[in-house]
């Protein structure tokens, strides 16, 4: 890597079925990590997603960032971090925002 930018986008829809039990459904991560010294990092990765078999209410879209920090305890080392969305776009009844927290174990090959 160059510089403390990574940006980027997982891009998925997923068909199957037929007549009323078929499935359309589309996801993109974007995300957007902007690195700081000492292991610490600003996040965004909304996790947008659209129903295409519905022809109104068909779309989550979730705004938000977090924070993160990559550390070791001991010889593991961990990166927990934690996003709040709102979501801009979504579903009836759907919820209105969302709190992520996740924590990643990272292995090293040797």
């Amino acid at each position: 890597m160059h510089g403390p930018w990574v940006v980027g986008a997982l891009v998925n829809n997923a068909w199957a079925g037929s007549g009323n039990d078929r499935l359309n459904e589309f996801t993109i991560n974007p995300f957007v990590d902007f690195n700081l010294a000492r292991g610490w990092y600003f996040v965004s990765s909304e996790i947008m997603t659209a129903d295409w078999t519905k022809s109104s209410n068909r779309w989550t879209v979730p705004f938000g960032m977090g924070i993160g920090r990559v550390f070791k305890v001991g010889p593991q080392r961990l990166n927990p971090r934690v996003q709040y969305f709102n979501n801009v776009e979504r579903p009836t009844f759907a919820p209105t925002s969302q709190l992520q927290y996740q924590v990643q174990f990272l292995f090293l090959r040797r």
